[in-house]
Order: C-alpha cells, then structure tokens, then sequence
C-alpha cells in the first residue's frame, strides 16, 4: 500500500492575530498520504495556492495528536515559491478529524495566522 492511510482535506478558514483586509474564508481542497500533503485554497491575499510538504506528529493522546508541518506554498506576492511551517494540532475520530495550524510570521509575530481545516480518511 502507497499510504499508511489516505484522508480527504478541506480548507475552511484563518485567523489573522491582527486582520488588515485578509481574506480570511480559505476555502480549498487537498489530500493527505501518510505523512505528505498537497492541494489548493484561495490564499489571505484573495489568490489562488497550491501547497505541498510534509507533517509530523510525535505526540499522541488518544485521538489528539500536535506536531509540525512544513509546506512550499504558491500564490501570494511576496514570493513565488513561499516556505511555510507551523504548530499543529489534530483531532481525529474514526473517519472523521480536523486540524488547527498556527504559522508564525518569523518577521512580525503579529502578522501570524491560525489554519483550520476538516478531513475525510478514505482509506
């Protein structure tokens, strides 16, 4: 088997620490392989990314799992090819989970954001 287990990611929203006009309705789809991920979502600057890159989680409890995550992200206008990486925290339960994200802007702390996304395990 390709994937320790396949789910079905769903992008809904940010959180902007101090909102200045962001978009913050993300809406998008991705998947998740094990540990690789990938897909698109309309970004904070109203533009569409694609992201891909990996996530670990070394601490569990039960269905509650935080860890990192460190993507390339396209779209916005600072960069082509955008580095991002963050705290995550995951609850899963049977085929059902989602994640919170906090990606720090390492320049402006107050410019970071909160992620949420919802996912389906298909396999």
């Amino acid at each position: 088997m390709i994937c320790e287990s396949l789910w079905v990611v769903m992008t809904l929203a940010s959180l902007h620490l101090t909102p200045a006009g962001e978009n913050q309705q993300n809406l998008g789809a991705g998947v998740e392989c094990g540990s690789f991920e990938g897909g698109f979502y309309r970004n904070s600057e109203d533009r569409a990314s694609l992201y891909g890159g990996v996530h670990y989680f070394p601490i569990r409890y039960g269905d509650v799992a935080l860890g990192v995550r460190a993507d390339l992200v396209t779209g916005y206008r600072v960069m082509g090819l955008l580095p991002a990486g963050g705290l995550v925290a995951e609850y899963t339960h049977g085929p059902m989970g989602g994640e919170v994200t906090f990606i720090p802007d390492p320049l402006n702390i107050r410019r970071s954001v909160f992620g949420f996304q919802l996912k389906v395990r298909i396999s």
